[in-house]
């Protein structure tokens, strides 16, 4: 505010004076206008060579004058009061531009697994694949159509004497039951016969060895045919069609004179 009212005053004076040689002066610290010529300190030569056309008695009293008003303000500003209260908060400025967009951020880290996602259709059916290895073939067929079967699981282990099972005679001291299966007697004779109220023919018998003291066995008929058959491994079952005529009885013992106590018959079918 200071600069602005000398600038104008000085502006008026330049403008009425008309241009003369320039003045001079006394250069000094402060500004005494009673000398000739005036003594003039850097505020007033400030002054003087902003219009240097300006009479240089009249800048000399226009600096004085103005620091005198410049040292009386600050008087003021020195005894005042203390300051007023904080005015009301003014109405809010009007939304400034939006900002430049800031550089991209990092990474983020990974977000949790989400869920499992329902099955989709089911697609179509593949083209049929090529021609399986011709099988094994089987056993042959008994040719028993109504068939009957001799089975010892759930009768009790020990003895196995006289009728059982629609009247088959199992004899004295020929057999025994070991888990489930017909087993021949220990100190019997070595041929252990099994007769029927009939004549029958003997499809599938299906047995097994406890042991390599006995390579398998040999059913023989009541004319006196015989059919041998060898287990496949030690308690594994082995099914075997003897393929004899019709008989009423039938005998068993070891093959190649093996121990026949370790034979073990699981199931006999007639018909």
């Amino acid at each position: 505010m200071r600069k602005i009212i000398l600038l104008i005053v000085l502006l008026l004076l330049a403008g009425t004076v008309q241009a003369q040689t320039p003045p001079t002066f006394t250069p000094g610290t402060t500004n005494d206008c009673t000398t000739t010529p005036p003594t003039l300190d850097p505020l007033g030569q400030s002054l003087l060579n902003l219009t240097p056309s300006a009479p240089v008695l009249a800048v000399c009293n226009f600096a004085m004058t103005t620091e005198q008003i410049w040292a009386a303000s600050l008087a003021m500003q020195t005894l005042g009061g203390a300051p007023g209260p904080t005015g009301p908060v003014g109405p809010a400025g009007p939304q400034g531009p939006i900002g430049a967009t800031g550089p991209q951020g990092s990474v983020g880290a990974q977000g949790p697994a989400g869920v499992q996602g329902i099955a989709g259709p089911m697609g179509p059916q593949g083209p049929a694949g090529p021609q399986g290895p011709q099988g094994i073939p089987g056993p042959s067929g008994s040719g028993i159509t109504n068939p009957a079967i001799l089975t010892f699981l759930g009768e009790p282990d020990g003895p196995y004497n006289g009728l059982h099972q629609n009247g088959v005679d199992f004899g004295q001291g020929n057999w025994t039951i070991i888990g489930g299966q017909l087993a021949p007697a220990v100190g019997s004779t070595a041929i252990r016969s099994i007769a029927f109220t009939r004549n029958v023919t003997i499809g599938t018998v299906t047995f097994s060895v406890a042991s390599t003291r006995a390579a398998g066995l040999v059913v023989y008929n009541g004319l006196g045919q015989s059919t041998p058959a060898f287990a496949v491994g030690v308690a594994q079952d082995t099914q075997f069609n003897p393929g004899m005529p019709a008989s009423a009885k039938i005998t068993v013992s070891a093959n190649s004179g093996g121990d026949p106590t370790a034979i073990r018959i699981r199931s006999v079918m007639y018909q």
